[in-house]
């Protein structure tokens, strides 16, 4: 099974389309304004697309996908096996053998500590604010707000590219 997306002119438009959106119009993409209709129509065709993020050292060191339930660009250090891939963030390997979970898997990695994708803000309920994303090779730590990963993800996938480079 295929799980790496060609990005086509259709997707390029339809990121264009979300920046221009969240320049325009959204400002900042935190809190409730993740829930925003307009701008998550305009993500509803690049909500299968898994990008990886790579350090200025070269290593990569997540994936992110756009949530399903918002405007929430979610990270991850590991991907299921390609045999269990679907795109997005069902791309997420699970934290555990199970069939629900309270939370988004995702998050429950990253509240554990232990993976690349940590949560800056332990105290913050429902979907965390700011993630820190370590890099393996170098060290770099990478600490992104919700607002930077989607204008990071949008751009990338406007320029054709697969991989998003983590700058500071």
């Amino acid at each position: 099974m295929r799980t790496e997306h060609i990005i086509d002119d259709t997707l390029k438009a339809a990121a264009e389309a979300a920046l221009a959106d969240v320049h325009d119009r959204v400002k900042r993409v935190e809190g409730t304004t993740i829930y925003d209709p307009q701008l998550n129509e305009l993500l509803r065709p690049l909500r299968r697309l898994t990008l990886g993020a790579v350090c200025f050292c070269g290593r990569n060191v997540c994936w992110l996908a756009i949530d399903n339930a918002g405007a929430f660009v979610a990270a991850f250090q590991r991907r299921r096996p390609a045999r269990m891939r679907h795109g997005g963030v069902a791309d997420c390997e699970l934290p555990y053998q199970a069939n629900s979970f309270p939370k988004a898997p995702w998050i429950m990695l990253a509240e554990t500590g232990a993976t690349t994708v940590t949560l800056e803000d332990v105290k913050t309920p429902g979907y965390p604010i700011r993630l820190r994303l370590t890099c393996r090779g170098c060290g770099a730590e990478h600490l992104t707000r919700n607002t930077t990963r989607l204008t990071d993800f949008l751009t990338t996938i406007s320029t054709g590219k697969s991989k998003i480079g983590l700058t500071d």
